[in-house]
């Protein structure tokens, strides 16, 4: 049993309250670098939208999706902004058809490029072998594309035990 009388006032000592200032003050300094740490976070650049969609076809990217796969790129490719920005500008003219003319010579680094962004959209994985990363399952393009009829597997949609064989 406590010995404290609950009738009793609190008293606080000046440490005490010196404490409980200097722990205030302290969180007010965490919040503050807090949201600027998050706010350093880039987007999916602009680049990377206008090339996604110019190789998709596709006006309708989901932005979560699009926001991982940019930072998986980047992840993987120190260089991959400057790379996308040469992308984009030789991707600038409109002319898609003949972007495997247009990526050969001085641009031939780039080649590889369009299709590693195609796969992280259609199949949700970024690189190759031991360093690939599975950026997206059920969401990515491909599922997206057949959602109507097909399902991604190992999905059982439904309430528990709905694709089970009712008992006779």
């Amino acid at each position: 049993m406590s010995s404290m009388n609950p009738n009793s006032p609190i008293t606080v000592g000046r440490r005490t309250v010196l404490q409980g200032m200097t722990a205030l003050a302290g969180l007010g300094l965490i919040a503050g670098t807090v949201p600027a740490a998050f706010a350093d976070q880039p987007d999916a650049s602009a680049d990377f939208t206008a090339v996604s969609k110019a190789l998709t076809a596709r006006s309708d990217l989901a932005s979560p999706l699009q926001k991982a796969l940019y930072l998986a790129f980047k992840a993987q490719d120190g260089s991959f902004d400057a790379k996308l920005a040469r992308l984009a500008t030789l991707m600038g003219t409109g002319d898609v058809d003949n972007l495997k003319t247009l990526l050969t010579g001085p641009n031939a680094d780039l080649a590889a490029m369009p299709g590693e962004i195609l796969t992280g959209w259609y199949l949700g994985i970024v690189g190759k072998g031991k360093h690939s990363v599975c950026v997206a399952y059920a969401s990515d393009l491909s599922n997206k594309l057949v959602a109507d009829v097909l399902h991604p597997q190992s999905y059982a949609y439904g309430a528990y035990g709905s694709w089970a064989r009712k008992p006779v």
